[in-house]
């Protein structure tokens, strides 16, 4: 869960200019992932995909209290365009014992290598060459 804590503040990503390719698969991973753990767990809280709008950091996971949530299918947690929908506040996961264990389990699992990020040389590059 390496971007998971610059998912957490609109400073992450060296304040938005540094989001990695494919950053929205991660967090989606990260979401889906962490509420099963949080759920396995007993958890008071849930994760939640937010497109941050305005200057910053757009890709935020918000923390928020599972009891707001509860009625809300776990995919659409993933989806930001649903979330923020939903009005729902962020919260501050201190002290949830079991919001600590969900992480570790999550970090544990390495949830990074799910996700494919593929980089490929757009075919006009050799017309290019050709020009050169």
């Amino acid at each position: 869960m390496r971007y998971f804590p610059d998912m957490t503040t609109k400073w992450g990503f060296s304040d938005g200019e540094a989001i990695p390719q494919g950053i929205e698969k991660y967090r989606r991973v990260y979401v889906l992932a962490l509420n099963r753990l949080l759920q396995k767990h007993k958890s008071c809280l849930r994760v939640a995909a937010w497109d941050r709008g305005g200057v910053h950091n757009w890709c935020l996971i918000l923390t928020v209290p599972e009891a707001l949530v509860r009625n809300v299918k776990e995919a659409d947690l993933a989806d930001p365009v649903k979330v923020g929908k939903l009005d729902v506040p962020g919260t501050e996961h201190r002290g949830d014992d079991a919001f600590s264990k969900a992480f570790e389990e999550a970090r544990d699992a390495d949830l990074d290598q799910y996700v494919l990020v593929e980089t490929k040389v757009h075919s006009s590059f050799n017309a290019y060459l050709k020009g050169i």
